[in-house]
């Protein structure tokens, strides 16, 4: 993942830095035969999404790839596609809208509070 965000150009280079990212936030190297597996493709499949255009093997992202990569690797199927937002961009509800806007101004300290206070709440529910 020696690339930044920013520099990712095209979707199979995208794919790859959200792979490398999610396999690593897992503590495990970077690796695609596992992400196949654990999409439930055949490598070959999989690597073909992930190289270059010019790769006689190579697999354009279509609308339904974009959405299970980004699932599983947690970033946004619609970056995935274009690269436009960022990898973690994702609609929020308005509720969850109104939390984030509301935290903005918070303090570090404050943020924990209101967090811990959240998942208590949300635990006794």
């Amino acid at each position: 993942m020696d690339q930044s965000e920013d520099d990712l150009r095209t979707p199979w280079q995208r794919l790859r830095w959200a792979r490398h990212r999610w396999q690593r936030s897992l503590g495990v190297a970077p690796n695609a035969t596992a992400a196949a597996e654990s999409l439930g493709i055949e490598p070959h499949t999989y690597r073909a999404f992930e190289g270059p255009e010019d790769r006689s093997k190579f697999t354009p992202i279509n609308h339904q790839r974009a959405i299970d990569f980004g699932r599983k690797f947690k970033v946004s199927w619609a970056w995935l596609l274009t690269g436009e937002g960022s990898p973690d961009s994702r609609s929020l509800s308005e509720p969850q809208q109104r939390i984030v806007n509301a935290m903005r101004d918070a303090s570090t300290a404050q943020q924990e509070a209101v967090a811990d206070v959240v998942e208590r709440m949300l635990r006794a529910m």
